[in-house]
């Protein structure tokens, strides 16, 4: 110690003493180093205070601290709030955010302005299941499959628990596909076909395929314009029937032309046939032949109409004789015409095949 720590005692010499407490603002760093080894300093100058005490080379040493308020305590914005009495800091959540306390294992919940609450604790295996925009989620006893099922069946309800499906279905398609049932509880699906098909059913247990070509049982009505390719339609035991709107039923038909004498071809269920040069003498018959494939056989019915060559004559369709292939149409001119010159138009539609 140096001599100014020193004081004369009543009767003594000088007695060396330690030198009296300094107070600082906050606490000493390591660069105060112009004290005497065993400085005592404190810091802040109010309660609660802590004393230093100067070790040399810069190190300050805690002696003790003293109780008293707390002078401050940060708390988050709109999260935490803290307050102090006598040295006690409190700290809290704020707003909604404040419950008393927490079921053991439960689920917090939002309650809007109100302060969360918790839900009990789930049983082992239950589900969190909400109850709707208004009304707080539940725990429930929702079991699932341990295992997977069969393959290709899916997941689905039961009305209790999920549960591999008994049916199975197809694992992979592609755009244009439809699904349906290839057999009892197997799910598969109908490959796309070429633009203008129609899907047909097979029956009662078949799977239904598309057609280019479909036998239609029953009526067809047409409210709209319907348009098919020469023999593109058959109806079956059934009829055609357009009704008051639209233009009805439209078929595209195919047409050709030939010599009298020689058979013109025609294929499909509709078309013309135009014979050119057809000269007919009064009260004389003539056979035209129509070779059209969609007649097959002397069955089939074919609807004819005729026109051309009829100035000067009293044409008109005598018979007509269907076999497997061709149409033959006998054509009569009137007892007393005159003689006809002209081309005729055969127009047919074949009803049946």
């Amino acid at each position: 110690m140096s001599k100014m720590f020193q004081v004369y005692g009543i009767g003594q010499a000088l007695i060396p003493v330690l030198p009296p407490p300094i107070p600082f603002q906050s606490a000493p760093p390591s660069n105060q180093t112009n004290y005497e080894i065993g400085q005592i300093a404190y810091t802040p100058a109010n309660a609660p205070t802590t004393f230093y005490i100067y070790a040399g080379g810069g190190n300050w040493e805690v002696l003790a601290a003293s109780g008293g308020n707390i002078s401050q305590v940060l708390g988050t914005a709109n999260q935490v709030a803290v307050s102090t009495v006598a040295g006690v800091a409190t700290i809290s959540l704020i707003g909604p955010y404040t419950p008393t306390t927490f079921t053991a294992h439960g689920v917090l919940i939002g309650e809007g302005t109100s302060s969360i609450v918790a839900t009990s604790a789930g049983t082992a295996g239950q589900v969190l299941v909400s109850g709707g925009a208004s009304a707080n989620p539940t725990w429930t006893t929702t079991t699932f499959p341990t295992t997977a099922g069969a393959t290709g069946t899916i997941l689905r309800s039961n009305g209790t628990n999920y549960v591999a499906s008994t049916d199975t279905w197809v694992d992979t398609v592609v755009a244009g596909d439809i699904l349906i049932a290839t057999a009892t509880n197997v799910v598969g699906s109908l490959a796309d076909v070429a633009t203008g098909q129609v899907l047909m059913s097979g029956g009662v247990g078949v799977a239904p395929a598309y057609s280019g070509s479909p036998s239609i049982s029953g009526s067809l009505t047409a409210g709209t314009t319907v348009t098919a390719t020469s023999g593109a339609i058959t109806a079956t035991n059934g009829n055609f029937v357009a009704t008051s709107v639209g233009t009805g039923i439209l078929l595209n038909s195919s047409q050709a032309s030939g010599v009298a004498s020689s058979p013109v071809v025609v294929n499909g269920r509709s078309g013309r046939a135009t014979f050119t040069t057809v000269s007919i003498a009064a009260a004389a018959d003539l056979t035209l032949t129509i070779t059209n494939s969609a007649i097959t056989a002397s069955t089939t019915e074919v609807m004819l109409s005729m026109s051309g060559a009829t100035t000067g004559s009293a044409l008109s369709i005598k018979s007509k004789t269907a076999s497997a292939g061709s149409l033959a149409i006998v054509i009569t001119n009137g007892t007393g015409a005159t003689t006809s010159t002209d081309d005729i138009q055969i127009d047919f539609l074949v009803l049946n095949a």
